[in-house]
């Protein structure tokens, strides 16, 4: 009995958390992103506030610098 009951709030809570994730990750700032922004005219200030809030997902190989 307390398998299957384990096994079914384990379940529900993959299910809840999982699109939270998800979401997560569509929020993360990246190259393209920064691309968008620099497209869209916005401030060279704004831009840099927001590499310093998230920098974890930006490619910064040779690169993908060049290509920026």
């Amino acid at each position: 009995m307390n398998t299957k009951l384990f096994g079914t709030l384990t379940l529900l809570a993959l299910l809840v958390f999982a699109p939270a994730a998800h979401s997560q990750d569509e929020r993360k700032l990246t190259n393209d992103k920064i691309l968008q922004l620099i497209k869209a005219d916005l401030p060279e200030s704004t831009i840099i506030l927001a590499i310093e809030a998230d920098p974890s997902a930006l490619d910064t190989s040779a690169d993908s610098l060049i290509k920026m």
